[in-house]
């Protein structure tokens, strides 16, 4: 069962390391149903390794809803609270960031980044 997120959980998360907030992040958008979580399997342990939810990159205008969707898996943290604007970009692959707060713009280039490491991103840049 996922855990829900609440608002009272950045605090905590401010003192969990790198890689638990990225477990964390794995754990918020990880599949519900059993077969959706079945991507492959460990050929060495003979495992099915779990998966979770992805930003399409292929920059295509349909996926601008899914890739939303995903984001707004953390909008209970705040991530929203702390800018005036946050859009997230992707185009073959590569993903850009645009955040605005008070006087402050900044873009943020995501090439090479997966899912887990681009919400990280952003959480850093917004409540953490």
């Amino acid at each position: 069962m996922k855990r829900i997120v609440k608002s009272t959980d950045v605090e905590w998360l401010k003192v969990l390391t790198e890689e638990e907030v990225k477990n964390y992040i794995r754990e918020a958008l990880s599949f519900d149903d059993v077969l959706d979580q079945l991507r492959h399997v460990e050929h060495d342990s003979n495992l099915l390794k779990k998966e979770h939810r992805r930003f399409n990159m292929t920059g295509f205008h349909e996926t601008i809803l899914h890739n939303f969707n995903i984001l707004n898996t953390f909008i209970e943290l705040g991530i929203y609270d702390h800018v005036d604007y946050l859009y997230l970009k992707f185009y073959k692959g590569i993903g850009i960031l645009y955040l605005k707060s008070d006087l402050d713009y900044t873009e943020v280039d995501l090439g090479g980044y997966g899912t887990t490491e681009i919400i990280y991103r952003i959480l850093k840049l917004t409540v953490l």
